[in-house]
């Protein structure tokens, strides 16, 4: 298979999330000035381990781009686990694809869940799946709360559907062919002076040149979705950068870091 099919993924998939997160049209305009050309790092999807739309389901979509398992990730607190999958052409954006573990959660959430997904309509059987919305009913506002007082990912999963969750500009591709080299603080200041809020958890920065990754992500846009009890404001999607560190043999580091991934998670909460 030729790359063109991957590439009508993305563009297709980049499309769906702009619809989601203005900011990102903001944002790229921003680094424009600067770089034209914009490397994505990695793409994030979340879905629940349940049969069908599990990772052991969509990863096969995955594989038919030819991706290939980069590793695999648990986050305990969260109720979450996850795997990375890389391309054999490095210019092809990594994929990070989580799943919620619904029978971890209370059984009052587990029932609000179970019963909308027992109503879901058919999903695609291709990679159209990943940027095609939600298949079940919507919660109502006091279910949606309940999930949200527990899991933040749940509420956002069922309300949201399966989207993009965020795009992630590679930092290391950008400075290398910018006009100027960019340190996070410049870069924050880029996205302060365009009225970006970031992710404060843990440090707007997570993680260090120890651990190999660096990371910054954006507090998601806000979205409008009509509830049971009227319009209600949640989060959207967000927009991510990653600076990666050359490992002992020289080769840039391409995995991820749990620590860093479990803090960026939070870009969707409500605050």
């Amino acid at each position: 298979m030729n790359n063109q099919s991957v590439k009508n993924f993305f563009s297709l998939l980049w499309q769906d999330y702009l619809q989601l997160t203005p900011q990102a049209t903001v944002i790229q305009e921003a680094l424009k000035q600067h770089n034209p050309e914009l490397i994505n790092d990695h793409v994030a999807f979340r879905t629940f381990d349940i049969a069908g739309m599990d990772i052991d389901c969509l990863e096969q979509y995955l594989f038919s781009l030819n991706y290939e398992v980069l590793d695999s990730y648990r986050f305990p607190d969260k109720h979450l686990s996850a795997c990375a999958y890389i391309h054999p052409d490095k210019k092809i954006a990594k994929i990070f694809l989580s799943q919620l573990h619904i029978d971890q959660l209370s059984e009052q959430s587990q029932q609000i869940i179970s019963h909308k997904l027992s109503t879901s309509t058919p999903l695609a059987k291709d990679n159209s799946l990943f940027y095609s919305g939600r298949h079940w009913g919507l919660p109502s506002w006091d279910e949606y709360k309940i999930l949200r007082s527990e899991s933040e990912y749940a509420a956002w999963l069922m309300a949201v559907g399966f989207h993009a969750n965020h795009f992630t500009l590679d930092v290391n591709a950008f400075n290398s062919g910018s006009d100027r080299q960019f340190d996070w603080l410049s870069l924050i200041k880029l996205m302060e002076s365009n009225h970006i809020a970031m992710n404060p958890e843990g440090g707007v920065i997570k993680g260090s040149p120890e651990v190999l990754l660096e990371q910054a992500s954006t507090i998601a846009d806000d979205i409008h979705i009509e509830f049971d009890q009227g319009p209600k404001t949640i989060k959207s999607c967000f927009y991510e950068f990653a600076k990666r560190f050359p490992q002992a043999d020289g080769q840039e580091y391409q995995g991820f870091v749990a620590a860093n991934a479990n803090q960026i998670f939070s870009s969707t909460n409500t605050t």
